[in-house]
Parts: structure tokens; sequence; C-alpha cells
């Protein structure tokens, strides 16, 4: 009876053992939940719901070990307009230990309510938010990769007055190729450079979802030598980036064939959008962004419409693959005109 007694004592255990087990690897592996909560957060921000936004961000939050700042940035403007001032202040010390600084909360008027009511406690412990910073930065890293972006940038300002000049553009390539593998050695390192290594490093919230070695990525994709694609896929698939950044990437390979929606699908010729020479595009298109976490093309348009136009509040939806131009209205009706079920939305003061 005892023996009986232990074997099903230890049966238990295992068992409870291997439930824990399972519910953290569930939680550290669910990025597509993660990626399809954030999306209906999104959604409904836009249509002024940030109740519910709330409700659908803590439900991503449950399926990602570390959520991503650029959500949780979104999940402390929400907070603060629903009154929510214990869940704010802990989504700011979020940020503000992974690197953003404090002016993108605080130039941003939505939070001067939340200032007045807990500017003492933000100020006693401020500078322990960013003594925090050493646990999730990298300054060497850091340090390195913004020395690479100024060699690529020093070449890239250059390059359009020396087309002609042979020495100038070996040197050109010759510097790409350097770049792209030390990037790609760190990826081989840590395999990703994600904002558990490098935070955020931003002071303009415009930038914030794309890493600081953006640059050095697109560059790599105009040039296409060395495949980044699975390790960028694998980043996606751990929720380290979004897929709307991935797409953003990886649309460069797909060129004159549907990718995810970006360069190579809608074209502006004359006032008119069209949609390239393949037969069923647009499905193609819809097909390849479900697969990686992308929401609908008309959900994108809907977003994109509010973050130009009637974003009064400073959210993040950046890295957008379809864009609306800053140039004119005639892009945006156009844009209108063929995802005709997007009404524009009426601005509010």
């Amino acid at each position: 009876m005892k023996i009986l007694k232990s074997v099903l004592l230890i049966s238990l255990l295992l068992f409870f053992v291997n439930t824990c087990v399972s519910q953290t690897i569930n939680k550290l592996n669910n990025a597509s939940k993660y990626f399809a909560y954030t999306n209906k957060a999104e959604l409904q921000i836009v249509d002024s719901n940030y109740a519910k936004a709330i409700s659908f961000y803590d439900s991503a939050f449950a399926n990602l070990a570390v959520p991503l700042v650029q959500d949780m940035y979104n999940y402390s403007v929400c907070s603060v307009l629903e009154n929510k001032y214990k869940e704010a202040y802990n989504a700011i010390k979020f940020c503000v230990e992974r690197g953003c600084d404090s002016i993108m909360f605080f130039k941003n008027p939505v939070f001067n309510d939340f200032k007045i009511r807990e500017q003492k406690r933000i100020r006693k412990n401020y500078s322990t938010f960013i003594s925090n910073r050493s646990k999730y930065i990298d300054s060497g890293i850091i340090k390195d990769i913004l020395e690479m972006n100024e060699a690529d940038q020093s070449f890239f300002r250059r390059r359009m007055n020396n087309l002609s000049n042979k020495n100038f553009m070996d040197s050109l390539l010759r510097n790409d190729d350097s770049l792209i593998k030390r990037l790609n050695d760190y990826f081989a390192t840590f395999q990703y450079l994600h904002e558990g290594i490098i935070g955020v490093s931003v002071e303009d919230s415009h930038l914030l979802g794309a890493p600081i070695f953006n640059v050095i990525i697109r560059h790599h994709y105009q040039l296409n030598k060395y495949d980044l694609t699975p390790i960028l896929k694998n980043a996606l698939i751990k929720g380290y980036i979004k897929p709307e950044l991935y797409a953003s990437w990886v649309d460069f390979e797909f060129r004159d064939v549907p990718g995810f929606g970006g360069e190579s699908f809608m074209k502006e010729i004359k006032d008119s959008l069209y949609i390239s020479k393949f037969t069923g595009i647009k499905s193609k298109i819809e097909e390849n962004r479900m697969q990686i976490g992308l929401c609908t093309l008309e959900e994108q348009v809907k977003k994109m419409i509010f973050s130009n136009y009637i974003d009064k509040n400073g959210f993040l939806f950046f890295n957008t693959v379809v864009r609306i131009p800053e140039s004119g209205r005639s892009s945006l009706d156009i844009m209108r005109r063929f995802f005709t079920v997007i009404p524009k939305p009426k601005k509010t003061d």
C-alpha cells in the first residue's frame, strides 16, 4: 500500500512538473498568438477603444516572456487614457530600462495628468530605471553597430556622385561586404541582436520598432550577397521582431513576385494604382502575410490612415509595409478607392 501511494505521489509530481514546464514553454514560444493579440489591440486603438486594447495587450503579454517595447509603449498610452496609472508606470519603467528616452513619454501631452500625479515617484526612481539598463543593453555592441552605420552612410552619401568612379565603387562594395559579415557574426553568436541585448537605443519615437542596424540589413537585401533570411525568420518565430519589420526587410527578396505587400506590390503610375502583372497577386500576398502573422491588407491600411492623419496620442504602428506617402492627398484617395471597405476616419480634436 505504501509503495502504491509512493508511486501515485511520484506520478502526480511528475504530472505537475511536466504541466508547469509545458506552460512555460508555451508562454515562451507563442509569438504567433502574441502578434495576433497585438494586432487586435492596435485595431481597437484605431477605434478609440482603449480598454479593449489593454485587454488584448494583456493577452498578448501572457504569450511572450518579454514583450516588445513598441507594444509596451502603446500599452502605456492606453493605460494613461484609461486612468490606469499603476499599469502605465510599470510600462514606462519597462521601456526606459530598455533604452527609451523619457522624451517619448513626457513630450506627449497625453501623459500630462499622469506626470502631475506621479512625478514624485518618477523623479525618485528614474535614475534606477537608467541604471537597470545595464541588464538589457550591451553598450560595447551598440557602439560598434553605430560605427558600422556611420561607415555605411559615409559611402552611401557619396555614392550618387561617384557612380562612374570604379575605385570608389569597389571600395563601397568591399565596405558593404565587411559590414554585413560583421553583423552576420553577431547573429551567429546571439541568434539575433534583440532588445534583450541592445535594447531599443533610440531617442526619437519615430525610430522605435527598427533596430539600430536597420540600414545595414536593408542594404544587404539590395546587394543580396548573404542569406540572412533564415536568421530573421528565427527571430520572428521567437518573438524578437514584429512581422511588419521582418516583411519590410525580406520583401526586398521578392522584387517582381508576390511578397508581403511592400515595394513589389503597389505601384503608383500617373495618379493611378494598379496591381502588378501577376494573376492572383492579392490573394497570394494575403496568404504570405497570414503565414508570418501580419494583419490583412485592409487592416494595415486602416492603421496607416490612423497613424498618418488622426494619431493625436502618438501611438506607434511603425514598419508598415504598404506606406502612404506624405506627399499628397491623392495617394490616400487612390488607396481608399482600392480598399473600398475602409472608410476614412473622421478627424477628432
